[in-house]
């Protein structure tokens, strides 16, 4: 007596069974049906079509399975995943703690480290060789600027980091204000030992009154306006950007309600504003605005002063920087 033939998990018909590693069965045309509906509907991930199994379709499968059609749409959607992810946490490391894992990444990729893939957007690092990268996916690129390769001869020094448009161009070197301007007074290039690296960090981290260059640190319980007056000169400055606020309108106090280097949930109402000057409302929580703000803005200086630094000699000054950064 002859078994009788397989039975196909979507069908239920019999069949000559494509075995899953899961040890679940279809028939090639129900397999493949199933998966191309997927893709149409977006999936870049596919799985068993067994209920309740999440075992992934191997890629030989999917090779051997897919029409030509399917397969680049598969990848289409691939791409689009990583892409979304690698926005997200480019996005999200210039807005969480400077100590979050996010900002760790980018701020190492930023080194000069890695460079974003131009076709599938994930991260591909280089230890050594030509800039002429090849990704997995088989997009060739410029390490150095992050331009597909067409076999020009990059004028950038060093690696660049180049974000491929997932950020906007005026997030991709974003400006430091003035108290975090890396130029030391004889230029980066002097950051060739520790002492003078030192100097730089103690600069970047340093907030200063525009006018006097007095260093100044918020109090525990600052709870007013992000118009402050230096206590040294009679200077009145902006908490978000440190740049002086002019008294020309009659009213210091109008440049930090619409400061563009403030945080976008505190852009209109800068000012504390108690009960008896226009409220109930909910507390903005001043000083932890103004804590987190000069937290992120002060990583994105040191991240500037590492790419920075020149060869491989300020090897010390770079690792002074990189404790600064942790």
């Amino acid at each position: 007596h002859s078994e009788p033939p397989p039975i196909c998990g979507i069908c239920f018909d019999p069949c000559r069974p494509v075995h899953l590693g899961c040890r679940h069965s279809f028939c090639e045309d129900c397999l493949r049906t199933t998966a191309t509906v997927a893709i149409e509907e977006g999936r870049s991930v596919l799985s068993c079509p067994e209920p309740g199994c999440s075992r992934t379709l191997a890629e030989p499968l999917l090779r051997t399975l897919l029409p030509e059609a399917a397969a680049r749409r598969l990848l289409e959607n691939q791409n689009a995943r990583t892409r979304d992810w690698s926005r997200s946490i480019l996005e999200g490391a210039a807005l969480a703690r400077p100590d979050a894992p996010e900002v760790r990444l980018v701020a190492w990729a930023r080194g000069g480290h890695a460079q974003l893939c131009p076709r599938c957007y994930v991260l591909v690092e280089k230890s050594d060789g030509c800039h002429h990268i090849q990704c997995p996916c088989g997009q060739h690129f410029c390490f150095a600027c992050g331009k597909e390769w067409d076999g020009h001869q990059c004028l950038a020094a060093r690696p660049r980091f180049n974000s491929q448009g997932l950020l906007p161009e005026s997030a991709e070197a974003p400006a430091a204000p003035p108290s975090l301007a890396l130029a030391a007074p004889h230029g980066s290039s002097a950051l060739v030992d520790a002492a003078s690296a030192r100097a730089a960090v103690a600069h970047a981290l340093t907030l200063k009154c525009p006018r006097c260059q007095r260093a100044f640190a918020m109090e525990d319980d600052f709870a007013d306006c992000f118009c402050l007056r230096c206590s040294s000169c009679p200077c009145m400055f902006c908490a978000w950007c440190l740049e002086e606020c002019p008294a020309t309108s009659g009213d210091p106090h109008s440049h930090v309600l619409d400061c563009p280097r403030a945080p976008a949930d505190m852009r209109g109402h800068a000012l504390y504003l108690a009960d008896h000057n226009g409220g109930p409302h909910v507390p903005p929580h001043p000083r932890r605005k103004f804590e987190q703000h000069w937290a992120a803005a002060q990583h994105t200086a040191l991240v500037r002063l590492l790419e920075s630094i020149g060869d491989e000699t300020s090897a010390a000054a770079r690792e002074v920087v990189r404790e600064a950064m942790a």
